[in-house]
């Protein structure tokens, strides 16, 4: 299997799914062309003295190389689909409201990543802003930190952009830690749409400081997203990759065909997709003695073939989820068992369109004297 999670020929296998074919410049990835959308045409990304605003709907290119964008689905939808179960998707609930980050990765293109994306960002607070990165035109001007994380603007973007803001204009235009969410549609180099290299390596160090974010890649195992982003061009150490947060791995098998196949083989008018692992990235820690503490990811829930039903395994870390989405153990579990309970009405009711179930997840009643502390830093404390 190659290193990006494509087989031995994915390529033949993709393109001949894009209809009409595609047009406009080619670009070079990893010895195959990638089909781009001609360069011409409004940005895709307004901006407002530096700063991106909150956008109302997706970006152009969040979808990757559609030539219509899908129609975006709910998280009752896949829910009622079956990729996950309402357990998982009440954790993962609490995670994103505590503007947590999260990965998403498959192996196949077509496989769900952006879809899953999408819908699970409806669990965002309703304050949360929204800050979608611009790929190889991503210059980061917005973010205060940028530099301090090991960002270096090329000389280009400094002369298309006018002069530096002064430090007060770059606080004014400043990204909230608290309230901002960093989003990518994709880590990989296979379009200009897509985060990589020195971007991708500051999206995963802006954690760090307190940023959450969501993004995908191509990857068929928590190992391979570890090896892709912490080889070059990206190159984060074994430490910064610990803030990874919560990485799923989604897999697609025919409907009669109990296990993952080949995506390249399987039927396209019945696939299905699954959550086939769900895994807790532990971020450093320190010891009663002020020592660090680097211990192994968690797998938080597995699908089993056999029967189509998922495995959950979360009660074994649960104070650590319970502590970065800032609530105590016992009040943490009863609340993902009252939200996988509202899920499951919402499965069985009749709203299911994304904004339908943003509305109703909005709506969502939490006791006010039960706020959401989470603790934001992923860097040990001091001894």
């Amino acid at each position: 299997m190659a290193r990006n999670g494509l087989g031995p020929d994915p390529w033949s296998a993709w393109t001949a799914c894009l209809t009409p074919p595609p047009v406009g410049r080619t670009l070079p990835v990893r010895g195959r062309p990638a089909p781009q959308r001609p360069l011409t045409g409004p940005a895709p990304y307004p901006r407002t003295r530096g700063v991106r605003p909150t956008p109302s709907s997706l970006p152009r290119d969040w979808w990757g190389p559609h030539w219509s964008p899908p129609r975006p689905r709910s998280i009752v939808e896949l829910l009622r689909a079956g990729s996950l179960d309402s357990e998982l998707a009440a954790l993962l609930w609490l995670w994103l409201e505590a503007r947590l980050p999260v990965v998403i990765a498959a192996g196949p293109p077509l496989a769900g990543k952006s879809t899953l994306l999408t819908a699970l960002l409806a669990f965002l607070p309703t304050d949360a802003r929204r800050f979608f990165l611009q790929g190889a035109a991503e210059d980061f001007r917005w973010l205060p930190e940028a530099e301090a994380l090991g960002w270096h603007r090329p000389a280009s973007s400094a002369e298309s952009t006018g002069a530096e803001p002064s430090p007060r204009e770059r606080r004014l235009a400043a990204a909230d830690p608290a309230r901002a969410y960093l989003l990518a549609a994709e880590l990989s180099d296979h379009l200009a749409a897509y985060t990589w290299g020195e971007a991708a390596r500051l999206l995963v160090r802006a954690a760090g400081r307190g940023y959450g974010f969501g993004a995908t890649i191509h990857a068929e195992s928590l190992g391979e997203v570890l090896e892709q982003l912490q080889a070059r061009p990206v190159g984060l150490s074994a430490d910064e990759l610990r803030s990874l947060g919560i990485v799923l791995v989604l897999g697609v098998a025919r409907a009669d065909q109990p296990r993952p196949a080949p995506w390249w083989d399987a039927e396209p008018a019945a696939p299905r997709r699954r959550v086939v692992a769900a895994h807790y990235v532990r971020p450093l820690e320190r010891d009663a003695g002020g020592h660090l503490r680097r211990r192994p990811p968690a797998v938080l829930t597995t699908w089993e073939p056999e029967g189509d039903r998922f495995e959950h395994f979360a009660w074994g870390v649960l104070p650590e989820l319970a502590e970065r989405v800032g609530r105590a153990a016992a009040d943490f579990e009863r609340e993902r068992a009252r939200r996988a309970a509202f899920l499951g009405q919402l499965v069985t009711g009749p709203r299911t369109s994304p904004g339908e179930v943003a509305e109703a997840i909005a709506a969502f009643a939490r006791p006010v004297d039960e706020p959401v502390r989470p603790d934001r830093s992923l860097r040990p404390s001091p001894a």
